[in-house]
């Protein structure tokens, strides 16, 4: 862990002892604790996590649980749900499916709350790509433990969140994702669903159109839009190094596809694109001129960057965006990289997949 005066942080590279951190920093909470996830199982790690939880809020520890109704399905249909809350745990569900008329803010797919984000006594928060779900242990995927004035930007964004959940307007910390001045290099940033309201999708452009000599790109999900597939190829034309770190398969076959079909205009470019294949790589982290670096929940995939609710850590802190850059390229040499030549000649059939899937992609 690297100690700042004001932050510290520890970055963590799969999920078990990302689980073991946030358990224990369940077990020291005095005050309050705030989980919000896209993902939760009431399987083995879920019910360590719903254990401790239970134990907390009988000592009078405040305990909210926001899950996506989508991502935690298993979870929403749970029949111990009315024994948590009389145990003092609150719990929320984003977006149900039932469709609710005069709550014009929520949809019946997409508009999804796809953000990871855990914090104890308003002092110590993570976030990241982490799911609390047993299967996951496996995957290659990065998180992060802050402590420090950041945090307060977290639980603000938490409260936004559990509000609109509730059926709230949403207030304007979570509309505005306005930063806090005055941080030390680091921001919690939102991206909302709503015109003039992507603050993540917007400082991610810009960055990337601004950057002089290094773009480095590691996600699950791969489908971009027509501003940040310019901005690359742009970006490509003055010199700058892109590099894209991919799964080789992820859990979502008609993703990988639509990932596949952007590979041609990006290698003739110059992009260099590297496949993973030591295991589903979940991680969500972007790095600017080693000057910048975001990690958290948003993929870089249309229904990412338009249609759900995300939230990243954004750093201009030297040392962490190092860190970041330094656990990015041990990813990169452990992946395959696919030169244009060999694309060039791959499969007639994935050809074929790959030009009926360019008619869809604009919504995966």
């Amino acid at each position: 862990m690297f100690n700042h005066p004001k932050t510290s942080w520890k970055i963590y590279t799969s999920p078990p002892p990302t689980w073991t951190d946030m358990l224990s920093a369940c077990k020291t909470a005095k005050k309050s604790i705030e989980l919000e996830e896209y993902i939760f199982v009431d399987d083995s790690i879920g019910r360590q996590f719903i254990d401790i939880c239970r134990e907390k809020a009988k000592e009078g520890v405040k305990v909210r649980f926001l899950c996506d109704t989508a991502g935690s399905f298993p979870f929403y249909g749970s029949t111990f749900i009315n024994n948590l809350q009389k145990d003092g745990i609150e719990v929320q569900f984003f977006n149900t499916f039932v469709p609710v008329i005069w709550k014009s803010h929520y949809s019946w797919w997409f508009f999804r709350d796809h953000r990871k984000l855990m914090v104890i006594d308003e002092e110590v928060a993570f976030t990241g790509g982490i799911c609390i779900w047993e299967d996951t242990k496996d995957w290659r995927d990065t998180s992060v433990r802050l402590t420090g004035v950041v945090v307060k930007e977290m639980q603000e964004s938490f409260n936004a969140m559990w509000e609109w959940a509730k059926g709230n307007r949403a207030p304007d910390s979570i509309k505005k994702a306005t930063p806090h001045k005055g941080l030390d290099g680091f921001n919690f940033v939102s991206n909302i669903p709503r015109l003039k309201k992507r603050d993540l999708y917007y400082r991610l452009v810009e960055m990337m159109r601004h950057a002089e000599k290094e773009i480095s790109i590691a996600v699950p999900y791969f489908a971009p839009d027509r501003r940040i597939l310019r901005v690359l190829l742009l970006a490509r034309r003055r010199g700058v190094n892109v590099k894209i770190l991919l799964p080789k398969n992820s859990d979502f076959f008609m993703v990988d596809v639509s990932a596949r079909t952007y590979f041609h205009d990006l290698l003739k470019a110059g992009v260099r694109i590297y496949l993973y294949d030591k295991g589903f790589y979940h991680g969500k982290t972007i790095v600017v001129d080693g000057l910048w670096a975001t990690l958290g929940s948003m993929n870089l995939d249309n229904v990412s960057l338009r249609y759900n609710f995300e939230g990243n850590i954004v750093s201009t802190d030297e040392h962490f965006v190092n860190e970041l850059r330094t656990t990015l390229d041990t990813d990169f040499t452990n992946a395959k990289e696919i030169t244009l030549k060999e694309w060039i000649i791959r499969p007639f059939f994935q050809k074929f997949l790959e030009f009926f899937v360019r008619f869809i992609r604009a919504f995966i």
